[in-house]
Parts: C-alpha cells; sequence; structure tokens
C-alpha cells in the first residue's frame, strides 16, 4: 500500500486549522476532588452543558485561547491559526 503523503499533510493540516477554531469553547479549570489542572470543553458535542461541570472550578483566564493558538501554531509550519 503507498501512502501519499503530500495529501496527508494537506489533511492534517485542515485538521489542525478547525481545531484551532474551536479553541474558544474551552477554559481552564481544576478538578474538585485532586486540585488537577485541566482544560475543560464548555459544551459537550451535542450542544449542551458540560455534564463535567459539577466536577469541576473553573479558573478565568483571558489569555488561554491566545496561549494555545501560539502553542499549535509554534508546532506547525505550513498554515497557522
Amino acid at each position: 500500500m503507498q501512502i501519499n503523503y503530500v495529501r496527508s499533510e494537506v489533511h492534517l493540516n485542515d485538521v489542525l486549522d478547525s481545531v484551532c477554531a474551536q479553541f474558544e469553547e474551552y477554559a481552564q479549570a481544576k478538578e474538585k476532588s485532586t486540585g488537577e489542572a485541566t482544560i475543560i470543553r464548555i459544551l459537550s458535542r451535542d450542544g449542551g452543558m458540560n455534564p463535567r461541570f459539577s466536577e469541576i472550578d473553573i479558573v478565568p483566564d483571558e489569555d488561554l485561547n491566545t496561549r494555545l493558538k501560539f502553542y499549535v501554531r509554534s508546532q506547525r509550519v505550513v498554515s497557522q491559526c
């Protein structure tokens, strides 16, 4: 089987572009039970509120999405968020 790597790279860039567009849907939080830092999706995939909100405390961080986008950009070669 032959893999077309050029197509694979383009596909990967498309996937990463869609991930970058969705960063606004996440928030920084801490697990109530352990205090461990995490990033949580605000809405579930079906559009409702994430059911894990009772298990975490939101940590306000206005720069979180900017830092996530910067991190992804620094990992990519071709396109940017």
